[in-house]
């Protein structure tokens, strides 16, 4: 059964959460972003970086990403950090090197939070050569901060995110905006989550009606989240 957050929940626990890291560690960029139980990550709220880096993760890169939540799944860790360990493997090489370097942002820090030992939301945290790699201490203190974090956002979401069905075959994107939907947001307020003007949106939807078989939001829900 889908059930309706209240729209500014996620939205004042991001910019609480994304606050609150800066006080611990300092970033040069960070972002909140929420997990289906597919390991879909959606809804990103972002704090001093620009919109085109989302599209460009979301776009190709974030299929290269070693510290994306699908990879680390199986694992309990609460923190994962991108070292040089990892570019023996040619797919992180060619992230760090086309994604994270040309943006100046070559350390990358990952915070997972979950209910139930799955992931259901996370952080990525970047920084420049000017701040220097993340340190262990950084990293406990981060750690300690988890089990409080995931405590607050069980109190906020209730239950995890549902899920978009793969055989619908829709875009990175267009699975964020499905989320957004079926958590009861308006066109409006979907342009304004994401960046994004409302001809984009309307268009988006227009393919997602078109790949489900729906015409209206309502069908959409039922046709994604009931089986129908």
């Amino acid at each position: 059964m889908v059930t309706a957050l209240d729209c500014n929940a996620p939205l004042d626990f991001s910019q609480a959460i994304l606050g609150f890291i800066g006080d611990i560690v300092p970033t040069t960029g960070r972002c909140f972003y929420r997990v289906d139980d597919r390991m879909q990550v959606f809804d990103h709220h972002l704090f001093n970086l620009a919109q085109e880096w989302l599209t460009a993760y979301q776009d190709h890169y974030c299929e290269f990403d070693p510290l994306h939540p699908s990879r680390c799944a199986d694992k309990e860790a609460k923190i994962a950090i991108l070292n040089d360990s990892m570019t023996s493997d040619r797919h992180t090489r060619n992230y760090m090197t086309s994604f994270l370097m040309p943006q100046e942002t070559p350390y990358q820090l990952e915070v997972y939070l979950r209910h139930d030992r799955r992931i259901v939301a996370g952080l990525s945290l970047v920084r420049g050569v000017d701040m220097g790699p993340f340190s262990l201490t950084e990293r406990a203190l981060l750690e300690r901060m988890v089990p409080f974090a995931e405590f607050c956002l069980d109190r906020i979401l209730g239950h995890p995110a549902p899920s978009v069905p793969d055989e619908i075959g829709l875009t990175e994107r267009e699975r964020e905006i499905v989320q957004l939907v079926c958590a009861g947001l308006s066109n409006k307020e979907i342009c304004r989550r994401l960046g994004i003007e409302l001809p984009t949106v309307k268009t988006h939807l227009s393919r997602i009606f078109g790949k489900a078989g729906v015409q209206t939001r309502t069908a959409l829900v039922h046709r994604l989240y009931r089986g129908n």
